[in-house]
């Protein structure tokens, strides 16, 4: 009695398995070899193999429009440090990179940093600023760091990192008031 064969699935469209450790169904995509020549996968998961499957097939997609896959597994420390280097227009002068730099630093990744940019949320940005303000940093400095931490979200969603750039819709706390003299 002749066994029936399974066609094999074509190369290219990635595996799709149940992870027992985790119990989800992975879907790795093979991207082939970075210049290392160390192997790039993606990998996605879902709670049914079906979910897997279009999570991988939606995937498969964007790499084919070119997105870069392996760029969204940045941090935001990662992604700051990117845009110091390439993000600032080329006439910033040196003593207004140093202080960008310094409050991205001193200020943005202390929280920020080790997160992952495609997990950032609004509420992150704004316990940040509340954190700030608590600890006594006028208005204006809170405003500078929140207008960094949005030019750094805008660099990465225009090179495709994140689809929208969620500092876009906070605002900066007032910073401490101060009583006038007349």
């Amino acid at each position: 009695m002749a066994t029936a064969e399974r066609p094999r699935r074509e190369r290219g469209l990635g595996a799709v398995t149940f992870d027992k450790s985790v119990g989800l169904w992975t879907g790795r995509l093979d991207l082939g070899r970075n210049a290392a020549g160390k192997r790039v996968r993606v990998k996605v998961t879902g709670r049914t193999r079906a979910e897997a499957r279009e999570k991988l097939e939606a995937a498969r997609l964007r790499r084919r429009d070119g997105v870069d896959l392996t760029a969204q597994t940045r941090t935001f420390a990662e992604l700051a440090e990117l845009w110091l280097v390439r993000g600032l227009p080329a006439e910033t002068s040196d003593l207004t990179r140093d202080n960008y730099a310094s409050l991205i630093r001193k200020r943005l990744l202390p929280q920020l940093g080790p997160i992952k940019v495609t997990a950032l949320r609004a509420d992150d940005i704004e316990d940040v600023l509340d954190q700030l303000a608590e600890a006594g940093l006028s208005g204006r400095t809170l405003r500078l760091i929140l207008n960094l931490a949005q030019r750094i979200l805008e660099f990465a969603r225009r090179r495709e990192i994140v689809n929208r750039n969620v500092a876009e819709v906070v605002h900066a706390p007032r910073g401490p008031r101060q009583e006038r003299k007349a």
